[in-house]
């Protein structure tokens, strides 16, 4: 609506900020279901089933879910990279993480035939448009010998005191994104089953005679 005006710096920071915390979010939600491993089971029916009747994801979650270390070490990498993205120093480490653990997730979903073909490649992409504006940056650091220079970043507000609040109520916000995805895992990680479940399978039943 502004015709006069070259650029929109503020608003510009308020998008990234918006963004960083979606894609913060969606880091939270696939890391903790890893951490806590409640995405990539290990169920017994697996054991007794012949491999040729496998598809391909059922391939991938019985790989992934036969070592829970495995699956953990996946979930620390992506839960790291949200936690990165809280702060906007390190938003650009965060988005380079995002970038290496979507790339692989994004990879696995079309190699294995996942459904989450869609959801993984806009993470991806959200990931690369959050990394662009470093891009230069980041080539000059990794393949030349010259200095960087320091990056610039326009503010929410005006005000110290503001930023300060806006500051600390975005970490806030993850942080509380991180404990609920974290306490859903875990109701369902010690949720009781029996111990043979999953290798059996009701096929007659009967009550008061």
């Amino acid at each position: 609506l502004d015709r006069g005006r070259r650029s929109y710096d503020r608003l510009q920071a308020w998008v990234w900020l918006i963004l960083r915390l979606v894609l913060a979010a969606a880091m939270f939600y696939f890391g903790m279901a890893k951490v806590i491993p409640t995405q990539m089971p290990f169920v017994l029916n697996r054991l007794v089933e012949p491999f040729g009747n496998f598809s391909p994801a059922g391939v991938l979650w019985a790989q992934v879910g036969v070592s829970p270390a495995y699956q953990i070490l996946l979930g620390v990498a992506e839960v790291f990279g949200g936690l990165l993205l809280l702060l906007p120093r390190t938003a650009a480490a965060g988005a380079l993480v995002c970038v290496v653990d979507l790339t692989q997730v994004f990879l696995l979903n079309m190699t294995y035939d996942i459904r989450l073909k869609t959801v993984s490649s806009q993470l991806l992409l959200l990931s690369l448009f959050l990394l662009a504006p470093y891009a230069r940056r980041l080539l000059t650091a990794f393949f030349t010998d010259r200095a960087v220079p320091a990056a610039t970043t326009t503010q929410l507000f005006t005000r110290p005191r503001a930023n300060r609040i806006a500051l600390i109520t975005q970490v806030g916000v993850g942080v509380a994104l991180l404990v609920a995805f974290s306490a859903q895992g875990w109701r369902q990680f010690t949720r009781p089953t029996p111990n043979l479940y999953g290798i059996w399978q009701v096929e007659t039943f009967s009550a008061e005679g």
